[in-house]
This record gives C-alpha cells, sequence and structure tokens, in this order.
C-alpha cells in the first residue's frame, strides 16, 4: 500500500461468502456456514446461487428457499447478500430482487443478469430504486469496466485484481470509477494471496 501511494483507511469491512451450487449445497449445510461466519464477527453474509447464464431463470427458483433460511438464523442485524452469478433475464431479477428486499430485507444483489448483457443490467438497475446492484468481476480491462459503468449503470463495482491482470489496471480502474463516483468492492477469486493484494488496494482507495 506505500508504493500505491499510502493508506486511506486502516479497516476494511469484509463478509462471509457461501456458495451452493444452483441448490446442489444443502440449505442447512448454508446455513451453517452462515452462522459460523456471524459467530466469527462477520456483519454481512452471502450465498452465491451459481445459476450461470446457461440455467437461466429457474423454475421454481431456489434462491427463496436459502435466504428465508439465512435470515432466519442470522437475525435482522446482519446484512444479507445475494449473488445470481448471472442467473435471471431482466424481468425475473427485478421480480425477484424485489421480492428479496420486501421479505427479507436483501439490499444488496450481485451479477442479477449476465454483466457483459448491458441492456438488460441497466433495465434492472433503474427499476431498483431500494436494491444495490453489484458486478464487474467478469469485467478484465478499464474498457470494459467504462462500459458497465456508462451502458450498464450499476450501483457498485466489484473488479477483481487477479482478473484485471494487476495493481496497475486495477488503478486506473479506481480512478475511472472516481470520476463516476462508483464505488468499488474488490471480488476476490483466491482467498490467499489475493486477498492480501486486494486489502492492500483497498487500503489506499479514496
Amino acid at each position: 500500500y506505500q508504493l500505491l501511494g499510502g493508506k486511506y483507511r486502516d479497516k476494511v469491512q469484509a463478509y462471509g461468502s457461501v456458495p451452493v451450487r444452483r441448490g446442489k449445497v444443502s440449505i442447512e449445510d448454508c446455513v451453517r456456514r452462515c452462522v459460523a461466519f456471524v459467530e466469527d464477527g462477520y456483519e454481512c453474509v452471502k450465498v452465491r446461487m451459481q445459476i450461470r447464464e446457461h440455467h437461466l431463470n429457474p423454475d421454481p427458483d431456489p434462491t427463496f428457499g436459502y435466504v428465508a433460511a439465512i435470515r432466519k438464523a442470522v437475525g435482522d442485524k446482519v446484512e444479507v447478500m445475494v449473488d445470481a452469478n448471472n442467473g435471471y433475464s431482466a424481468q425475473r431479477a427485478i421480480q425477484t430482487a424485489i421480492r428479496l428486499h420486501e421479505q427479507y430485507g436483501v439490499n444488496y444483489f450481485e451479477d442479477p443478469v449476465s454483466d457483459q448483457n448491458h441492456v438488460e443490467m441497466a433495465q434492472v438497475t433503474a427499476a431498483l430504486d431500494r436494491v444495490e446492484i453489484v458486478a464487474g468481476e467478469k469485467c478484465y480491462t478499464r474498457w470494459q469496466i467504462k462500459d458497465l459503468i456508462t451502458q450498464g449503470n450499476v450501483d457498485i463495482l466489484n473488479p477483481d485484481v487477479v482478473k484485471v491482470g494487476g495493481f496497475t489496471e486495477l488503478d486506473r480502474i479506481h480512478h475511472l470509477a472516481t470520476c463516476y463516483q462508483k464505488p468499488i468492492q474488490l471480488h476476490n477469486t483466491r482467498p490467499t494471496i489475493s486477498t492480501a493484494a486486494s486489502l492492500h488496494a483497498m487500503a489506499t482507495f479514496s
């Protein structure tokens, strides 16, 4: 962080993330891991549904069962976040987000549609004023991030220091994001050296 210009903050809030492979991981196991995160001091937990574009708009949708169980287990003070992993069309994403917000207090919805489909991403963002839309982990350059901002208009960007090739491109992305007043919440593809790299980068972000 010193080589990147010095630190802006001393602490970075983290969340616990649990993958469920479109329902192949049991709700009980998912809840157990979320509760363990909360017991370790995490104030936010995220369920990664891993629906993907090739399983678009699942019916029935397992997302609600997981989120209902997580909310019941962790209580109302813990932030529950949902990552659809590009699993919906715009219309279904909007319906899903509204229901998740109204019934379970979900305010954070990641990759509701394909993050390469900027038209639908913009539709989702425009329709939801109480739910923050997050995307960017599949953007590998500042130009892709610029398109996601200007065309998809997501609320929060989550580039990955590994996927963008390191600190140099990430620094360019950060400065670009500040021009559009878009906050960055780094995606972390590898929970080892990438964690350290992400922490050092986030320490420098204003």
